[in-house]
């Protein structure tokens, strides 16, 4: 549901295209897939990012807004060097680009037409120019349907929660001491191994059961039912932050690149078969879930002093 992509600064090059003004309508065309939809990996530890900044100044003249938009935005991440050489050129940086994607997959490596007529028989690099007959371009999902077993969720959330510096869990009923959440620390083991760890929080309700059965929680049984979350990010060398609202219903994963509604939460079925749908948010409404699970908005009430686990 997050796009990971690669750009060569050919991109910018309004040479790299059939005509020269394509370059400023194509650059329009991919801002909203790069500000909404979107990483762009920083190959070599950032220095994508640095040569494009010293090479702005004889590309399209967007380019230095959507590279310093992408920083400001925190849609780069960080990958380290794969190959030997420095990138010299747009080819040398698509070399560097593909041997990326034998770590970890690429959606797409974005080039100009002369990239892609060297690079022609790999289906990954493709040109700006063709982008709307592409397939991670059209298919980009709203939706998608899924099993409720950890091995989808990890999938569907691997861009996500590798590359985020924030990750609201907010489920009112998430439990990690429960059968249904004894595979969560998989979801988290996605964000481990950053040299800056993510914030991390996990929002529940204040309760358990319901009608008759229903018990308030005293702080503690919340702090026993993380223990196992707590031991697991002190191993890691992260924290987190957990906040036990007095009542909500909806489940949600909120990062700063992408909002989605999860139906069931990250509870797994014991039917391998069982299906469900996470669908998208907009960005206003990603931004009015984080808003509503603030302190500050009194938009729900705590039911006791939010308390940090992991690392102290």
């Amino acid at each position: 549901m997050l796009l990971d992509l690669a750009i060569l600064p050919e991109v910018f090059e309004t040479g790299a295209y059939s005509e020269p003004a394509l370059c400023g309508h194509l650059l329009k065309v991919l801002k909203p897939v790069l500000f909404e939809d979107a990483v762009v990996r920083d190959l070599r530890n950032g220095g994508w990012s640095q040569w494009m900044r010293k090479a702005a100044g004889n590309c399209h003249h967007a380019t230095g807004e959507i590279v310093e938009a992408l920083i400001k935005q925190r849609r780069l991440g960080l990958f380290p060097p794969v190959l030997g050489d420095e990138p010299h050129d747009s080819a040398t940086w698509c070399y560097e680009a593909l041997a990326t994607h034998e770590i970890a997959a690429l959606n797409v490596i974005l080039c100009g037409n002369g990239v892609a007529a060297d690079f022609e028989n790999d289906p990954l690099v493709q040109s700006l120019e063709r982008v709307h007959e592409s397939d991670w371009y059209k298919n980009r999902p709203g939706s998608v349907r899924l099993r409720r077993q950890t091995a989808d969720y990890t999938k569907t959330l691997r861009v996500p929660l590798k590359w985020c510096n924030s990750a609201m869990f907010i489920d009112p009923f998430i439990e990690p001491a429960r059968k249904g959440y004894g595979e969560f620390w998989r979801i988290l083991d996605l964000i481990r191994g950053r040299d800056v760890p993510p914030q991390i929080e996990f929002h529940r309700c204040s309760f358990e059961g319901s009608g008759k059965n229903r018990r308030i929680l005293p702080m503690g049984d919340v702090q026993t039912m993380f223990a196992s979350v707590d031991a697991f990010l002190s191993g890691e060398k992260m924290k987190a932050t957990v906040y036990v609202w007095d009542a909500f219903h909806d489940r949600y994963l909120i990062t700063n690149h992408i909002g989605m509604v999860l139906p069931n939460g990250f509870d797994i079925s014991e039917d391998a078969n069982e299906i469900t749908t996470w669908t998208r948010l907009g960005a206003k409404d990603r931004e009015d879930v984080q808003r509503e699970f603030d302190p500050a908005s009194y938009r729900h009430k705590l039911a006791f002093a939010p308390f940090e686990i992991g690392m102290a």
